[in-house]
């Protein structure tokens, strides 16, 4: 399905992209569809990092939130899905045989690692895991939402001046890399993949 996404999408790059210029998302109708179109796909594999940016591309500000909601939503949902596939199939014993033996398991509980393994493990895969292991959903999901702030924050802002960048002719590329509201964002990303590669190097 991915495969089939991006040859469509880069078949038919320009008018897709025409269509995004000139797209807002005003009617109730039409916002409803689109958080329910997203709130599926972030309950899949696939990476959420090109949704959120279409999404600040979208509805600019506004995106952040709503990014930011779906996370949490998308998020409890697959904690508690995991959840009770672990106590369906009994897993707890298993991966408390396996905790002895890998160190991400051992110290995966804490609130250190849980806040950070956000930027190391994919999304889809860090809410599967920690409805694995015996966990408090309270504990998991206040962290993850601290934890996803400067990330999203810094995605939808990308993605706003994208969208400033396309409507706006006279800005250079120049002009859209030393805006603020452009590399701020690019410095925060870059920060937190640094810390977490220092981490995962420690692991």
């Amino acid at each position: 399905i991915l495969l089939f996404v991006i040859i469509i999408g880069l078949i038919y790059k320009d008018s897709i992209f025409q269509t995004l210029l000139n797209y807002e998302i005003k009617d109730f109708k039409n916002l409803t569809i689109y958080i329910l179109l997203v709130l599926v796909y972030f309950l899949t594999p696939l990476p959420i990092t090109p949704i959120i940016l279409l999404t600040g591309f979208l509805l600019k500000d506004n995106g952040f939130y709503l990014s930011y909601l779906l996370i949490f939503i998308s998020s409890s949902i697959l904690f508690v899905f995991s959840r009770f596939i672990n106590e369906k199939f009994n897993f707890q014993k298993k991966i408390q045989l396996l905790s002895s033996n890998f160190k991400l398991i051992k110290y995966s509980k804490s609130n250190f690692f849980i806040f950070f393994s956000r930027y190391l493990i994919p999304y889809f895969f860090h809410n599967i895991f920690y409805g694995l292991i015996n966990i408090k959903y309270t504990k998991f999901i206040i962290i993850v939402l601290l934890a996803e702030i400067p990330l999203t924050f810094a995605i939808n802002s990308i993605g706003i001046s994208l969208k400033t960048y396309s409507q706006d002719q006279t800005i250079t590329i120049y002009s859209l890399i030393m805006d603020k509201n452009f590399y701020i964002p690019i410095i925060i990303i870059s920060i937190i993949f640094f810390i977490g590669k220092i981490i995962k190097k420690k692991i």
